[in-house]
């Protein structure tokens, strides 16, 4: 909540979070419509989101989703806490809340 509530503040974006969720919808359905209607997914990453039984779907569905070389661009890594990468993601330039200007680069990686 604390990294969504700023961006949900910004004139400029449209977050579309859990929120979006339909209620009784099957979850993957929910976490492709989404995709599907997003120009940007951020996927935070974190031990527990390695852990979780989704995050390979989530991952590769959003990987599949933004396949071409101009879609690429439209996934954004974000390294919460130190994990492993999975395979697809490696090679990307990861956003760490850590980092000098994050918010300015989060922000402008978002509107491009």
């Amino acid at each position: 909540e604390n990294l969504i509530k700023p961006l949900k503040e910004d004139d400029g974006i449209k977050v579309i979070d859990r929120s979006a969720f339909q209620y009784g919808e099957w979850e993957y359905k929910n976490i492709l419509k989404c995709m599907s209607d997003s120009h940007k997914l951020i996927i935070v990453f974190s031990p527990e989101f390695i852990a979780a039984k989704w995050s390979d779907f989530k991952v590769t569905q959003a990987i599949n989703h933004n396949s071409t070389e101009e879609l690429c661009g439209s996934i954004i890594p974000m390294m919460l806490r130190e994990c492993t990468l999975p395979k697809g993601i490696n090679g990307r330039t990861v956003a760490r809340p850590s980092d000098d200007n994050f918010w300015e680069n989060l922000v402008r990686s978002i509107k491009i």
